[in-house]
């Protein structure tokens, strides 16, 4: 595995990288991690964009800003981790790298479930990817705790405030609840199929890793329970999407990546997000609900 710090000066090059040492060995006795490099930039932005072969990717999130990324490149994978991250706390960037390390051991990380059924190749893609950010949420978390004699008061705050970034999502009806129904809506008056359905996805990607990021949260926090009451209140949070975090929760029980099983939850769990792909005939089609 390569490292390549372009932070700092020698001194602080040679601090960063016995400490990715540490943690790389650290995870090794419990998991086998096949990482080709680790990259430090100076501009993450920009390294990231490069790796995605894309120009637009931007680390500053609606609710939250993104300090580390999984990246398969060229069939290798790579860990970007953000500058940002050496001005946080040892336990919190911790945090950050053991969760990049989950999702570098997920067989099915960056997999390609493209097949001639469109319908199937979407479900089935985002069965895998949302999984994949719940395991690392909980498992990055439940790490940390196993290693570490106790939680800093930092650490805590942080935890605090990914939780609150992320289910803010889910809370605050006036984000993604209203825009997805605004969707919904103007769909039945325009019939703009393409600009809806670019729209759509951006919205549910989003909101739907948040949905998964909460619950991780959740989960590996056992002193977070009066929060989960909190949560329940959400018009997102219903029958179609518990149903499928409580298929995850016995996936992580019986350490098992064989999600197939579960594509009519995530059926579901879309359609508790205001929509439903039909393949019939060689076309797709779709049903949309609104969010009541």
């Amino acid at each position: 595995m390569e490292l390549k710090i372009e932070i700092g000066n020698d001194r602080v090059k040679k601090i960063i990288e016995d400490e990715l040492k540490v943690l790389t060995s650290l995870f090794n006795s419990n998991h086998k991690l096949n990482i080709s490099k680790i990259l430090v930039p100076r501009e993450f932005d920009v390294t990231v964009s490069n790796l995605k072969n894309t120009s637009d990717y931007k680390a500053v999130r609606e609710h939250h800003t993104a300090s580390a990324i999984t990246i398969k490149f060229n069939d290798e994978i790579y860990i970007v981790l953000s500058p940002l991250l050496y001005i946080n706390n040892s336990q919190c960037r911790m945090n950050t790298i053991i969760h990049e390390f989950y999702h570098a051991i997920n067989p099915y990380f960056s997999y390609n479930f493209n097949t001639d059924n469109p319908t199937k190749s979407r479900y089935t893609h985002n069965l895998f990817s949302l999984f994949d950010e719940y395991q690392s949420v909980r498992k990055s978390y439940l790490f940390c705790k196993k290693y570490l004699k106790e939680f800093d008061y930092q650490f805590k705050r942080d935890t605090i405030y990914n939780f609150d970034s992320h289910s803010k999502s889910l809370l605050d009806d006036s984000l993604y609840v209203h825009r997805l129904n605004k969707l919904i809506y103007e769909i039945h008056d325009n019939r703009d199929v393409i600009t809806f359905l670019k729209n759509y996805h951006k919205y549910f990607a989003e909101c739907a890793l948040d949905f998964v990021y909460t619950f991780g949260i959740l989960d590996a926090c056992i002193h977070f329970n009066k929060k989960y009451e909190r949560i329940l209140i959400s018009k997102l949070v219903n029958e179609n999407t518990l149903g499928l975090i409580d298929f995850y929760r016995r996936k992580i029980e019986q350490e098992s990546f064989d999600l197939f099983e579960g594509f009519d939850l995530i059926v579901n769990f879309m359609r508790g997000f205001g929509i439903e792909f039909i393949y019939k005939n060689n076309q797709e089609t779709f049903n949309v609900y609104p969010l009541i």
